[in-house]
């Protein structure tokens, strides 16, 4: 399960959610810019994660909606 946060009225505020099943992580990648370039002084350490996954559902916290998707459910193997 994957919770995403924003900054609502200066407080954090779990607004969406993503839930995995059956997930395996594939691929990590890192991007870290060059520290040394003042424009790159507001850059953060990133990475890119790839997943695959049997099921998936969104849910929007705050709107209280949901959508998923289930492999299982097309009858492939």
């Amino acid at each position: 399960m994957i919770n995403w946060y924003r900054t609502n009225d200066g407080k954090e505020q779990n607004y969406y959610r993503t839930t995995l099943h059956g997930a395996l992580i594939v691929a990590i990648k890192d991007h870290m810019p060059t520290c040394d370039d003042p424009n790159n002084s507001h850059a953060i350490h990133l990475q890119d994660v790839h997943f695959t996954y049997r099921q998936i559902r969104w849910d929007h916290v705050i709107a209280t909606s949901s959508g998923s998707y289930d492999l299982d459910d097309l009858g492939l193997d």
